[in-house]
């Protein structure tokens, strides 16, 4: 007896269903920034301006917090604040790790976006142009960096060439396969970035 509702239900939305809503495409041209002022969107987004890696700034020694306050941080904060061994307390969603690699992700949108429009541009348009590429390259350097003061061995030239660095993602393409590159690859990416 319990069952027939459930079984109304289904049919309910079964037949409720026009055979032609099924069968509408998406046009992926309304999502896929195309023009000068879709990529400038992108860069003044919250994906820039709210996210940093503050980690290594709660671990310094410049800030003094006392009980209640280091109560009142999450359990990641506490941790680095009193440089515990595992920061991040077994967990597997680390928010510095996914905040910077979506910052490199979305420069990386834009840098592909902005290869597109480059042919008969006017000067002003070039300077925008411009000026989002710099924008963009500036956002995937620090990103980049973020990245490697949180998660690598501090730099030392003489081991450099052998330590491990961070992934170094330069494409939007999600199935670009995901490799490690080395330290001083990493630091040589974030000063090619800058220039």
């Amino acid at each position: 007896m319990k069952k027939y509702p459930v079984y109304l239900i289904l049919i309910i939305l079964v037949c409720s269903c026009k055979e032609d809503w099924l069968d509408i495409k998406s046009d992926i041209s309304k999502i896929v920034p195309q023009t000068l002022a879709d990529m400038r969107l992108l860069l003044n987004s919250a994906t820039f301006n709210l996210n940093y890696t503050t980690l290594g700034e709660v671990a310094a020694d410049n800030i003094s917090l006392n009980a209640s306050q280091l109560a009142g941080g999450s359990a990641m904060e506490r941790n680095a604040y009193v440089w515990e061994a595992d920061i991040f307390a077994g967990s597997t969603v680390v928010t510095q790790w996914n905040s910077a690699y979506n910052q490199v992700f979305t420069a990386n949108v834009v840098l592909g976006g902005l290869e597109k429009i480059t042919d008969g541009l006017t000067p002003g348009k070039q300077s925008e142009w411009n000026d989002l590429k710099g924008r963009a390259l500036f956002y995937r350097a620090r990103a980049h960096y973020d990245m490697l003061v949180m998660f690598t061995k501090p730099y030392a030239a003489v081991s450099a060439g052998n330590d491990p660095g961070i992934p170094l993602r330069l494409s939007s393409d999600i199935h670009a396969p995901v490799v490690r590159a080395g330290l001083q690859e990493s630091y040589d990416q974030v000063i090619s970035d800058l220039k």
